[in-house]
């Protein structure tokens, strides 16, 4: 299977200076990132969820085989991950965060590393605010202050009315993320933290700033099914991406319209249940919860999604190397 895929893999772990090691998968492949070959490695797995939850995603990575020289480094300095994956040449970066626990076993004389880390993490916990807001100020500026206050890297504030102020002064003294969390939730927005990357957005709405939707069909790496067998593909997969550009402003409104109308005449847990598709797909790294979807079938017509929540999983010692995606049909 690894053979099949080309699969590659590749771990960094830093220091909060960022100074770290690199730990290679022992893959078909045989390379890192930047192409270079590599002729030993490790056995690497992973499990990476990402959603639009406000609180940090976490993922957990195993290693096994790590010297205890670096190990002792895990438990003393090291306090974040990188994790990177794709086929061959083409490596893609999966998640990034800071760890949050770490477990070390051994196994038939082998060292087996646990780490569990999360996205964005440490900027949660650790952002301040110390401001006061005049009357008339308006949600969507303080709501991108407070996001800007917590460091992540291109904040982005999407989807939001910015004609709404508030009719008294605000003074914020606090967490950021405590406060952020509740003006959101005042604005009916969530935010997340997708690779270091904030999110701020309708909870049913794409990300407008991508410029491409992802084709799924048994070309770019669907496997099995969607929704309840409607799709019936060939047993062989190709891991070919192919991308479509952004719908047109126009369509996207539209497609936003019907949801809320369907909202509008069912409850959230059967809005879910009728409108929702959940499928698999080869290891996708570059779909993120917000990605606009178009699932072909040969027998249907396409349908358009959004991404809800997914989880990467895989390793270079088993069959698993896949994304499991649940989304929204716009």
């Amino acid at each position: 299977m690894s053979e099949l895929f080309s699969r590659s893999l590749y771990v960094e772990l830093a220091d909060k200076d960022g100074i770290g090691e690199k730990f290679i998968a022992r893959t078909m492949s045989n390379v890192d990132k930047n192409g270079n070959e590599n002729k030993d490695g490790y056995d690497i797995s992973f499990s990476v969820n990402k959603n639009q939850k406000k609180d940090p995603n976490e993922s957990t990575l195993t290693i096994y085989g790590l010297e205890e020289e670096t190990i002792n480094k895990l438990e003393e300095d090291f306090v974040y991950v990188t994790l990177y994956g794709g086929y061959g040449k083409d490596i893609k970066l999966i998640s990034l965060g800071n760890i949050s626990k770490l477990k070390v076993s051994y196994n038939e004389a082998t060292t087996v590393v646990v780490i569990s880390y999360q996205d964005g993490a440490r900027q949660y916990r650790e952002s301040r605010v110390n401001k006061t807001y005049p009357a008339g100020t308006s949600y969507y500026s303080i709501i991108k202050d407070l996001a800007s206050t917590m460091n992540y890297a291109d904040p982005k504030v999407l989807d939001i009315d910015t004609t709404k102020t508030i009719s008294n002064s605000k003074t914020l003294s606090g967490s950021s993320a405590k406060y952020l969390r509740e003006y959101c939730d005042k604005m009916g927005l969530s935010f997340s933290v997708q690779n270091n990357k904030m999110i701020i957005k309708k909870d049913d709405s794409g990300i407008d700033d991508i410029n491409f939707a992802f084709v799924i069909n048994e070309d770019s790496g669907l496997v099995g099914s969607v929704d309840k067998n409607t799709v019936k593909l060939h047993k062989k997969y190709v891991s070919k991406r192919k991308q479509l550009k952004k719908p047109s402003a126009k369509s996207v409104a539209a497609r936003n319209k019907s949801i809320a109308e369907a909202q509008s005449k069912f409850t959230s847990k059967q809005f879910d249940k009728e409108h929702s598709l959940d499928f698999k797909v080869l290891l996708t790294p570059e779909i993120i919860p917000g990605s606009y979807l178009v699932i072909e079938s040969k027998f249907n017509k396409p349908t358009y999604g959004i991404v809800k929540e997914l989880t990467h999983s895989g390793s270079n010692f088993s069959d698993e190397w896949h994304t499991d995606i649940k989304s929204i049909v716009i």
